[in-house]
């Protein structure tokens, strides 16, 4: 049977968030959207967010019906800026009156798939009404770890023979996985903030260097506490994605929520980025303090297990000046490699990171591009650095990051042309059988078909992206750094075909039989080609002959097996030891 591992998930995310004092845990669950908070927000702000307000993606018993049997969860108490907003120009008014206060319930409760009774709890001290009240993230992050422990050794109702185990060390995954039925979780963290005490909510607002002797107080000695305590803990996590959506203190972010939208080509509306503000410290690189944190994180000492850094959500400037901690580190210690590791990402098609560092994520920079341009994403100098260190790479699902708009304009084509003929079939559903005309219903197979061969083409581009690169510039085969990272349920918009844990498999035998095709080279049609980003950022068709030379003698089948688990478990067993995680 295959198998699949995904690099970064939230499975517990919307279940350990529904909790009250009358429920249950249960990690198996389903949870719908919050489709009444949805109702009670402006058609404009509804439009934003659409692609956030989702049911359950990677609950585990969709996990165990897609054969999902490795999992990364990652654990994170969500930021504040997510619920108390600031409005950003040249659109705050109009934020303000199509979003009043009493609605930031709503829209959080929409955006995140929480109740709004949790929205309510996590805001707290109501800030907007001139209150300063700060925060401490390491609270309810601990609630979060203590919640998915509680769920070790859980078992679905759904399927009763399918269990839950989280692993302390390889060896106890290689122990959980003789079992087919067990799902087994390694534990990481999403943003560093999860272990501060943020004195004031103003505080998020100034970079380090700017806090007051008590704020500064605060979070040091939470921060150097509680990683203190997380190292020692049984479940120490694996690694820890460093910076999140927004400023933290710590280091840099990078831009993540999307640019303002068009009512039409003239007509400029609001976009997500000008609700959530996340300017403060955007684009900076890594504080004092952040420096101090991180060397103490990868710090091995007796009793301590050393934690990952996870470079995902770092602006350009703190990935330079982690890049050169690592490389300085793994120079003087060659008998102590760290490795690098981007655990949901992909391709941004530039060069080098000082050519990516000045360029703005407003609407046109994609407008042309296949594969999205952000900052966010992967330059090619970094993906070499990536390999070079033995790391390692999940690739993220993410309709928002991964495609450029001239990708995104091919695909709302077959989109409107999906809704059409759904509309089409209800009208022409027969009153008696219930049955919609078979040709209507061949007509949206094959455009959902076609959607999905897209998505596939897109990821299996990103995937050769990075062959090609590191075998022009390395002569090496890059296939160990690859793997799957998709995000489900972390408060993205998958791609559409893709929607949940369920997919894996279909996402596979797509995969397997588009890639076939590339490589026999003998049809013409567009579904079966796959590009690259050339030196100048435009897609280049990669030909069928250089595509099997990069499966580097190995068969289509078995390249996607590495690709969906072996490399995983390879780096597993390297990194995730007490052998190299402690100090013996």
């Amino acid at each position: 049977m295959k198998t699949f591992a995904d690099f970064h998930v939230h499975p517990h995310l919307k279940d350990f968030n529904h909790q009250d004092e009358s429920s249950i845990p249960n990690i198996w669950k389903f949870y719908k959207k919050q489709i009444g908070s949805l109702k009670k927000l402006n058609f404009l702000i509804k439009d934003q967010i659409k692609g956030l307000a989702k049911h359950s993606q990677i609950n585990l018993d969709y996990c165990y019906a897609g054969k999902v049997r490795l999992v990364f969860p990652s654990l994170m108490a969500i930021e504040r800026q997510y619920l108390v907003l600031r409005p950003q120009r040249p659109f705050r008014t109009l934020i303000r009156l199509l979003l009043p206060t009493q609605l930031y319930t709503a829209l959080g409760a929409v955006a995140t798939g929480f109740p709004e009774n949790k929205i309510q709890k996590i805001l707290g001290n109501n800030v907007d009404a001139g209150a300063d009240g700060g925060v401490n993230y390491f609270r309810p992050f601990r609630k979060e770890l203590e919640y998915i422990i509680d769920q070790h050794n859980s078992s679905s109702d759904k399927y009763p023979q399918a269990t839950f185990q989280i692993a302390q060390t390889y060896q106890d995954y290689q122990l959980f996985k003789k079992d087919p039925d067990c799902i087994v979780a390694i534990l990481t963290v999403e943003g560093a903030h999860n272990f501060g005490d943020y004195l004031k909510n103003s505080t998020f607002f100034k970079t380090y260097v700017q806090l007051d002797t008590a704020e500064k107080e605060r979070l040091d000695e939470s921060m150097i506490r509680n990683v203190d305590f997380i190292k020692k803990h049984d479940y120490a996590p694996f690694f820890i994605t460093f910076c999140h959506h927004f400023n933290n203190l710590l280091a840099g972010h990078a831009r993540s929520l999307s640019a303002k939208s068009l009512l039409s080509e003239i007509i400029p509306m609001p976009g997500i980025r000008h609700v959530f503000n996340q300017n403060p410290n955007r684009d900076a690189g890594i504080s004092l303090l952040g420096i101090k944190i991180i060397k103490k994180l990868l710090q091995k000492e007796a009793g301590k297990r050393r934690i990952l850094i996870d470079t995902k959500h770092m602006s350009i400037q703190s990935r330079i000046e982690f890049y050169e901690l690592l490389e300085n580190h793994n120079r003087d210690h060659p008998d102590d490699n760290i490795p690098i590791i981007h655990s949901h990402g992909c391709i941004s098609g530039w060069n080098k990171l000082d050519q990516a560092k000045n360029k703005v994520e407003y609407r046109k920079i994609d407008k042309t591009a296949y594969f999205s341009r952000w900052r966010i994403n992967l330059t090619n100098e970094e993906i070499l650095k990536i390999y070079d260190s033995d790391g390692m790479i999940g690739l993220i699902l993410h309709e928002g990051r991964v495609p450029g708009e001239a990708f995104k304009k091919q695909a709302k084509k077959i989109k409107k042309c999906i809704r059409k003929l759904e509309k089409k079939a209800i009208k022409k559903i027969n009153p008696d059988k219930k049955k919609i005309e078979e040709k209507i219903r061949d007509q949206l197979q094959l455009k959902i078909s076609e959607l999905a061969d897209l998505y596939v083409q897109l990821l299996l581009s990103n995937i050769f992206h990075i062959l090609k690169l590191i075998k022009d510039r390395k002569g090496a085969n890059g296939w160990k750094i690859l793997s799957l990272g998709s995000d489900y349920d972390g408060i993205v918009d998958p791609f559409d075909t893709f929607q949940d844990g369920r997919t894996y498999p279909s996402l596979w035998a797509r995969m397997d039989t588009n890639l076939r095709k590339a490589i026999e080279g003998d049809s013409n049609e567009e579904k079966y080609k796959i590009y690259y980003a050339n030196h100048k950022n435009e897609k280049e068709e990669i030909s069928p002959a250089e595509i099997k030379s990069l499966l580097f003698g190995k068969s289509a089948d078995d390249v996607l097996e590495d690709f969906f688990l072996k490399n995983i478990e390879i780096f597993l067993s390297k990194y995730f030891t007490e052998e190299y995680r402690n100090q013996i």
